[in-house]
């Protein structure tokens, strides 16, 4: 600032001294705080006007006038800004007493530096239930010194998922004889009986988890494959160690049902053990294990060969390891931590894409026990099912064929091919539509839903 004996009179900004409206001129690069008549100069008696909080020359272009208020009022640089930070009424230059400007305000304190980010995590996504409308059901042969139809009754289950009603009987049948030396397998063991081939047979659309290529161990990624097909609304079927059995590979063979954790990252794995009437949940924590750990110790019993769920021949006597086990235990599961076995099921096999999506619900979980095997001998009975179709078009015409075997449901061209036992059409009211149908409980239904067309065959 210019001292008092160089310095003339002094004006400044509005009718009293306002350090903050000064500054903030100041900042925004303006006259400054206030306008500098200096003596001593040009014969009109003034040097000019410029920022006197700052004591710098005036910016080019400035224009030199006789005073001080002059130069404020026609100077273009101050009137343009002053339009924007001061309207009208302006203030106007006074003059202050001489001497050097008052010390500006100090600056406004720092303000603290804001927290660090936390150095936790941020807690995970809420885990959540992704199921699929797979309800349990019974398999035949629970009994001792038989083979066990869990690879029938899977195969049953996803089956009904795409609309069609298998007795367990007959999905054994496919691999060309009914006793325990044709039950269904899967992997290493299936030979004549592979479960992946007899649902191919079945007119099933499925893929087999690659156990042969995949790196060992092999359960967390396996579980992850399940958990892709359950997202994609696509039923699985796999193989389980039981606590009171030691085959090797596997002992039982289940259907998924779902899973429970973050999309695409299952933490527990939903399944029908297809003994309880209600779907299981096995954490994976505790799940995976291998043969020696899955495996509850046991007591000497009978003399005679053991229920093998998972062996083609009874294996010679040894110690009876089910019958040892308290009943809860008997029915204890492990996910093989090594090598796993199991097929998605994509679907019906439909490689022109002409069918609907179908599903059907029957009315008991359990199917009459009719096989020779077990000797039971229990009747068929009716069962009550609804036939549920959608993906429909509202006022389009359709047709649900029924086939009696799987051998007479074609692989395309379904209206021109033949071979359904009853044809029902129907106009669609809506996206969905649902029928309702009786049935024996030892047949074989299979439905498939096509649309019709004006160049489709008549009924």
């Amino acid at each position: 600032p210019a001292s008092s004996a160089a310095a003339g009179r002094l004006f400044a900004l509005a009718d009293r001294w306002d350090p903050v409206q000064a500054r903030a001129t100041a900042d925004a690069g303006l006259l400054g705080e206030a306008c500098l008549w200096e003596t001593g100069g040009p014969p009109s008696g003034c040097g000019g006007c410029w920022a006197a909080g700052g004591g710098v020359a005036p910016p080019p272009g400035w224009e030199r006038v006789p005073a001080c208020e002059a130069c404020f009022e026609r100077t273009h640089v101050y009137r343009h800004y002053l339009d924007k930070l001061l309207p009208a009424p302006r203030p106007r230059c006074r003059p202050l007493e001489d001497g050097p400007l008052p010390p500006p305000p100090p600056p406004p304190p720092t303000p603290p530096p804001p927290p660090p980010p936390p150095t936790t995590l941020p807690p995970p996504p809420p885990e959540e239930r992704h199921a699929l409308a797979m309800p349990p059901r019974l398999m035949w042969g629970w009994g001792r010194r038989v083979s066990g139809y869990c690879g029938s009754a899977s195969i049953q289950s996803v089956a009904l998922y795409y609309g069609s009603w298998l007795t367990q009987d007959a999905v054994r049948g496919e691999t060309g004889g009914h006793d325990g030396a044709h039950q269904l397998l899967l992997g290493a063991e299936g030979g004549c009986c592979d479960s992946v081939a007899v649902a191919r047979r079945l007119r099933l659309n499925v893929t087999a988890w690659d156990h042969a290529s995949a790196l060992q161990p092999q359960a967390a990624a396996f579980a992850a494959w399940l958990a892709r097909s359950v997202d994609a609304g696509e039923p699985s079927v796999f193989g389980v160690y039981m606590a009171g059995e030691d085959n090797p590979h596997l002992d039982h063979i289940v259907p998924l049902v779902g899973y429970v954790g973050v999309l695409g990252r299952p933490a527990k794995l939903l399944y029908n053990d297809l003994h309880s009437n209600s779907t299981l949940v096995a954490d994976l924590a505790t799940f995976a294990k291998d043969r020696a750990r899955c495996r509850r110790p046991t007591l000497p019993c009978c003399s005679s060969p053991s229920a093998a769920v998972h062996r083609r021949v009874a294996p010679p006597p040894r110690r009876c390891l089910r019958r040892a086990l308290p009943w809860k235990q008997r029915f204890e599961y492990c996910l093989p931590a090594s090598v796993d076995y199991g097929y998605r099921v994509h679907g019906n096999h439909d490689p022109a894409g002409e069918l609907l999506p179908a599903r059907l619900v029957v009315s008991a979980w359990y199917e009459p026990d009719y096989s020779r095997e077990d000797g039971k001998h229990e009747p068929p009975t009716p069962l009550v099912g609804t036939l549920a179709v959608s993906g429909l078009a509202k006022g389009e015409r359709y047709a649900i064929l029924r086939y009696t075997s799987a051998s007479a449901v074609p692989a395309s061209g379904f209206l021109r091919a033949g071979g359904w036992a009853a044809r029902t059409d129907f106009v669609a009211e809506g996206e969905t539509h649902e029928q309702r149908l009786v049935f024996m409980s030892n047949s074989s239904q299979l439905f498939r839903c096509v649309v019709l067309s004006d160049s489709s065959p008549a009924h």
